[in-house]
């Protein structure tokens, strides 16, 4: 392959990669904590990443204690758990970027 060819061609793809790390570098980290037995937690998770959020999974066989520990009421108890900046979400919420993105401009729910 010529130098030339080679050179478009890697320009071509960082044109074409580099808008989808700079979406991804704009929005809030997701930490998903999932019983890695369950497998919709693992689509949810997939999911979130197709929408081009940063992910950290967190494989956690006893998915109560984490509830427990996060002070999640166990009525609203789900399969999954997912910490995006200060806020905890359950269950399979869509990852549209401007319901996540509205986390960064409204506070906290006090403990």
């Amino acid at each position: 392959m010529n130098t030339d060819r080679r050179r478009m061609l890697l320009l071509v793809a960082a044109a074409l990669l580099a808008p989808t790390a700079a979406r991804a570098a704009t929005r809030p980290l997701v930490t998903v904590y999932k019983d890695p037995s369950c497998a919709c937690c693992g689509a949810w998770a997939d999911h979130i990443a197709k929408a081009g959020f940063s992910m950290t999974i967190v494989e956690e066989p006893r998915m109560n204690a984490i509830k427990v520990r996060f002070g999640i009421p166990s009525a609203l108890w789900s399969c999954h758990t997912a910490e995006v900046e200060n806020y905890l979400l359950e269950g399979h919420v869509p990852a549209t970027p401007s319901l996540f993105m509205r986390f960064r401009s409204a506070s906290p729910i006090p403990n």
